[in-house]
Formats: structure tokens, C-alpha cells, sequence
């Protein structure tokens, strides 16, 4: 039972972190007018989705130490999405959209570490 409560967590917590890279990437894209502008553009997305970009590997293979990591680069995006929710209101969506997503991920995420922990270890392999 543990095991199969770990997968849908992860798969949660995946998810959320596909939807945050996409939502953070829209939005660059959104802002970026011209064409010099969308050159930068695509250089600021890798830069603001980078930390979201090294952990999916590891989520995407079942591993819980990446969910842990998960919730640790949350944490920042987090606070860049609370300041985006004090904004104006033509901006304030984003930042709603994206505390929701953060949230539903970290919470999965720190299920999936519980959960994950739980189970057996697979055997170490010798290098």
C-alpha cells in the first residue's frame, strides 16, 4: 500500500513541477516582445527554470531523495510567486495560479519523501 500511495504522490509532485516550468516559461515568453527580447527570453527561462530542470530526472525515475530536493526549490519559487500575487490585478493570477501549484507539488513532495522512505532500499551497486 506504501508503495502505491508513493507513486501517485510522485506523480503529483512531477506533475506540478511540469506545470510550474511551463507556467514560469509562459510567462517569460508573455514578456518577451522582440525578437532580440525572445533570444533573452529563452536564456532567462533555462536561468529561472534550472533548479526545476536538475530535480526532473530524478522524479521522472521514482526516486524520493528528488522529491525531497523537490520541496526544497519550491521553496524559492514560492516566494517569487507570493510577490507576483501582490502585484497589480492583470499579473495577480500568475502568482495565484502558481502558489496553488507550489503548494499541491510540495505537499506531494514531502508525502512522496515520507512514503518513499518507507519502502525498501534497492541493492547498492558496486563501481
Amino acid at each position: 500500500m506504501s508503495a502505491q500511495r508513493f507513486g501517485v504522490a510522485l506523480r503529483i509532485a512531477t506533475t506540478a513541477a511540469v506545470a510550474e516550468i511551463l507556467l514560469v516559461a509562459a510567462w517569460t515568453l508573455r514578456s518577451a516582445q522582440a525578437e532580440a527580447a525572445l533570444y533573452a527570453g529563452f536564456l532567462w527561462i533555462l536561468l529561472k527554470c534550472g533548479p526545476l530542470l536538475a530535480v526532473l530526472p530524478g522524479l521522472v525515475r521514482g526516486s524520493h531523495r528528488a522529491a525531497t530536493w523537490l520541496c526544497f526549490v519550491f521553496c524559492a519559487y514560492f516566494l517569487a510567486a507570493v510577490l507576483t500575487a501582490m502585484a497589480p490585478p492583470p499579473v495577480r493570477w500568475l502568482g495565484l495560479l502558481e502558489i496553488v501549484v507550489i503548494s499541491t507539488g510540495f505537499v506531494a513532495g514531502l508525502l512522496a519523501t515520507r512514503w518513499g522512505r518507507q519502502l525498501p532500499e534497492p541493492p547498492q551497486r558496486m563501481s
